[in-house]
């Protein structure tokens, strides 16, 4: 399978050409890592949108929780910004494609982890816009984690054992988001006791669930096979 990225994002080291041996003898984990960081940071760009659509029309859009929105907001908008320095017109376009078919086999499951979080969130008595609000930052929080935790994988299992200089996916890292997103969570619900998503059983059900479908239904080889097919 060609990846018509991978040259492109993996570009800085060891030499551009060198990469498509590297995945296959990875077992096309190159291939695997870029893709599930951009599709995550992807997410974390379109979840970002619908919280900034709804808490703009909240009275909670005031005080720490604007300041800690806004921030994120132009974190994010920063990362959307170097996806359009960095990609050529046909190379936009075809990052767009292969992410619009993960979206459609992968957003049901991110949907139901947001529903399990404000589920937790209202056993914990936290209702209302805040719940809402507080669902999709610690969503946006996830997706951003489970980047990082790709990239930091993608180290540990690629780079190292093929003597690779330093992480070509580091520049997508979204610690910054991570950090944000977490901050405003808990702004959006200054008055509750401390809150550990990490017991909720349906939280990590749904985690797990969304991590079975990322790594292991075959969503990204549908998703490249079929824009590779529209190419030939």
């Amino acid at each position: 399978m060609k990846n018509y990225l991978l040259q492109h994002y993996l570009a800085s080291a060891p030499k551009a050409e060198s990469w498509e041996e590297i995945d296959e003898q990875s077992g096309m984990k190159v291939t695997a890592f870029t893709y599930i960081t951009l599709f995550l940071n992807d997410q974390v760009y379109a979840y970002e949108a619908l919280l900034g659509q709804e808490i703009k029309e909240s009275p909670l859009y005031k005080g720490s929780a604007k300041h800690h929105y806004n921030r994120l907001h132009r974190a994010v908008r920063e990362y959307n910004r170097l996806m359009m320095r960095t990609l050529s017109p046909v190379q936009g376009d075809f990052l767009a494609g292969i992410l619009s078919r993960l979206e459609a086999e992968l957003k049901p499951s991110l949907d139901t982890y947001m529903y399990q979080v404000a589920q937790y969130l209202l056993d914990s008595g936290i209702s209302g816009e805040a719940n809402r609000l507080a669902s999709i930052a610690s969503t946006i929080n996830m997706l951003a984690q489970t980047s990082n935790l790709t990239i930091s994988v993608f180290n540990d299992t690629v780079c190292r054992p093929f003597r690779v200089e330093g992480n070509p996916l580091q520049y997508l890292n979204m610690d910054r988001v991570q950090y944000l997103s977490g901050t405003l969570s808990d702004a959006l619900t200054p008055n509750s006791k401390a809150v550990n998503l990490n017991n909720g059983q349906g939280i990590a059900a749904a985690f797990t669930a969304f991590n079975n479908k990322l790594l292991y239904s075959g969503a990204f080889d549908r998703a490249i096979e079929g824009e590779e097919g529209k190419i030939c």
